[in-house]
Parts: C-alpha cells; sequence; structure tokens
C-alpha cells in the first residue's frame, strides 16, 4: 500500500456496464488480489459467479441502458466485522440488492441467515443505506420457481436477470439516490434507531447483577465518569481515566453501564444527536461476542483490534462519531512489537502500540472525549 493511500473496502467496484466489459479474469485477479489467502475452490467460485453476473448484467442492461450506471461491488469487507464479506452489492437507483451466490443445487436454512443478516447489518450500519430498502438475494445453483422466505429473495441464475431487471424498474429514481464511490465512503456504524433499542434493551435485560450493583461503589463509579464525560463536552477538552480494581470488582460492569447512559446523549449538540456517543471496546474476542448475544445488539460492544484497524490503520482520515471510548480489559493491548509483527505480514509498516494509536484517534476528535482505561 502506498503511503496515505486509502485501503480498499473490496474485491472489486465498478459500474455494472464497466462490470459486464470486463475480462473476466480481470476481475477474478482483482479479487485475488484483494483476498490473498483465497483458496483454489473460492476462486472456482468466483469464476462462475463473475460469468454469471456479466451473462445477466448485459440482460438486464439490454432491457433498461440506465442499469449500466448502476453500483456493482464484489467482496466487500464490511468494517469492524472480522472479515465478513458479502458477495455481491448492487446499488441501484434507491435500493441496495445484497446477493450471495451458492454453489449447491438445494437451499439450505443456514445459507438464508447469512445473506439476511449480511442486508440486517448494512440496513442498520451502513449510513448510506440509511432509509432505503436494503434486499437479500440468495442464488443457487438448482432449478424452481423464485421464492421468498423470511425477507429473503431466493433464485436461480437462469432468473437472475429478470428479477434485477423488476426491482430496478421498483426502485427507479431521478435523480439516482446511491452513487458508488458515495456508498464506499458511507459509515459503517449503528444508526440511531439501533442505538436507542439497545439502551432500552439494556435496561430491562435480566443479566445478573447488570441492573443490581450497589456493592463496591459501582453506581459512584458509573456517575463520576459521566461527570467527566459531561465537562469533556463543555470544556472541549480531552480526559483520560484510569479505572482500576482486582479481578472481579466490577469494571466491566462500570464501562457497560457507563456506555448505555442516557446522559451520554444529552450531552451531544444538536447536530450530534444522530451519533452514537459511545464505544465499549475490548480486545478479548470471546467476551465481545457473549455480550454482543447476549445484549442482542452490537451497537456499542465491539471488537478493540478493530476499532483500531479501521481509524489508525486503514482510514486515517476518518473521525469516528464517538465521543466516549471504554477500553475494557487493556491488559491485552497490543505492545508496538506485536502490532509491527501483525500487519508486517499484511505489508504494512505500522510502529505504534494499540493504546498509542487508541490517543491518535481520540485526538481528532472535536469537541472534547474521554478514554476509560
Amino acid at each position: 500500500m502506498v503511503e496515505g493511500e486509502q485501503p480498499r473496502r473490496a474485491g472489486w467496484e465498478a459500474t455494472l456496464g464497466e462490470l459486464v466489459l470486463a475480462q473476466p479474469e480481470t476481475v477474478v485477479a482483482a479479487l485475488q488480489g484483494f483476498i490473498l489467502d483465497a483458496s483454489g475452490e473460492q476462486v472456482d467460485a468466483w469464476n462462475r459467479s463473475v460469468k454469471i453476473l456479466q451473462t445477466d448484467g448485459q440482460h438486464v442492461i439490454a432491457r433498461d441502458s440506465s442499469t449500466a450506471e448502476h453500483g456493482t461491488i464484489l467482496e466487500y469487507l464490511m468494517p469492524r466485522e472480522g472479515g465478513r464479506r458479502p458477495d455481491v452489492i448492487l446499488l441501484q437507483d434507491a435500493a441496495v440488492l445484497v446477493i450471495e451466490f451458492k454453489n449447491k443445487s438445494r437451499v439450505h436454512v443456514g445459507d438464508i441467515d447469512q445473506v439476511a443478516a449480511y442486508a440486517r447489518d448494512l440496513r442498520e450500519y451502513h449510513s448510506a443505506c440509511r432509509d432505503l430498502p436494503v434486499i437479500p438475494i440468495l442464488l443457487y445453483l438448482g432449478t424452481g420457481p423464485r421464492l421468498e422466505t423470511a425477507g429473503v429473495i431466493i433464485t436461480t441464475p437462469g432468473d437472475l436477470a429478470a428479477l434485477v431487471g423488476e426491482l430496478a424498474r421498483k426502485h427507479a429514481h431521478t435523480p439516482p439516490k446511491l452513487g458508488l464511490a458515495d456508498w464506499l465512503q458511507g459509515r459503517y456504524e449503528p444508526l440511531p434507531g439501533i442505538v436507542d433499542a439497545a439502551r432500552l434493551l439494556f435496561k430491562r435485560l435480566p443479566l445478573p447483577y447488570i441492573r443490581r450493583a450497589h456493592s463496591m461503589g459501582i453506581p459512584e463509579t458509573v456517575n463520576y465518569v459521566l461527570d467527566v464525560f459531561e465537562k469533556a463536552c463543555r470544556d472541549g477538552r480531552n480526559h483520560l481515566v484510569l479505572l482500576t480494581g482486582v479481578p472481579g470488582a466490577g469494571k466491566t460492569l462500570v464501562g457497560l453501564q457507563v456506555v448505555h447512559s442516557d446522559r451520554l446523549q444529552a450531552c451531544l449538540a444538536p447536530e450530534e444527536k444522530h451519533c452514537n456517543p459511545a464505544s465499549f471496546l475490548s480486545g478479548n474476542g470471546p467476551l465481545v461476542a457473549v455480550l454482543q448475544d447476549a445484549l442482542r445488539s452490537r451497537a456499542f460492544v465491539q471488537d478493540m483490534h478493530r476499532f483500531i484497524r479501521e481509524y489508525a490503520i486503514e482510514r486515517t482520515g476518518l473521525c469516528p462519531t464517538e465521543r466516549l471510548l471504554i477500553f475494557d480489559e487493556a491488559q491485552r493491548a497490543w505492545t508496538a512489537g506485536k502490532v509491527e509483527d501483525f500487519y508486517k505480514k499484511r505489508n504494512l509498516v505500522i510502529r505504534q502500540s494499540e493504546p498509542e494509536m487508541l490517543v491518535s484517534v481520540a485526538d481528532r476528535i472535536r469537541g472534547g472525549c474521554v478514554i476509560l482505561v
């Protein structure tokens, strides 16, 4: 990667017209250059998928020439998602189609769930999808009529062109609401409705000790951190709060209660009311997974390593919307040596530790912020 160059978000990004005219081997080579560890089976799947997309894309354009300007994105890497990549995202005038290819003759429930989850997360987390339909499509190599189940359209290569054409007509819009470059630059973060729902859900959860933590000074500690946050927002200055305690003292619980507090939103300026004010970051992957599952939301609890990669390495010009960053289990932070060894394998030279990079990200947040460690 050239220094200062923004990393690619997808293996292929172009208009539908450009995709159908490209040499298939050029498209597959671009995907291989993006996913360096792709297996031979994956490459074979790409060859089949690209052939289907080009053939059906030609039919779609022949019926409606305006669709040649629709954006096509292959292998979009969802930020902070640990490598999850929808096969194809097709940007129509005012709709997003999420297409997953399966080299199977029968439909499996897991495949339906997979593409439904891709569409749900893009709908709820991608800023450019806000208020627009995000339509999951599962394409398998069998035969049979088009079906729809759990909001997922199930179809075959022989029907894909007709389906895409129908959706293009249904969601035609002048001028188009979706542009390829703007969509790729869109933020991937919890949208306001999801944040509000997660906060409300947290308050009602019967998780052990979550709502009954009056011992060990936890309520007082939570209020102190919130007081510091309010001061930071008033003064426009950054603050670092160090929280200590023996294992089991409730440090994680303090962070969870702080990040879900209504007081955070009240401190934001009017133009920030749509933003997520805080994130609970942890380098403990299993803990992140358990908390996200228990809270039934990824709006607040996130993986620390992915957050660092997003804002301190890949998109250094992007400023997170969060004003409060809670770094739980900070002892798991990567040292400068660990960071350098990890990213050396990806042809990147990074010589800062994760705590250093977190502070550098916080320095970009305007209006005051707090790091709780």
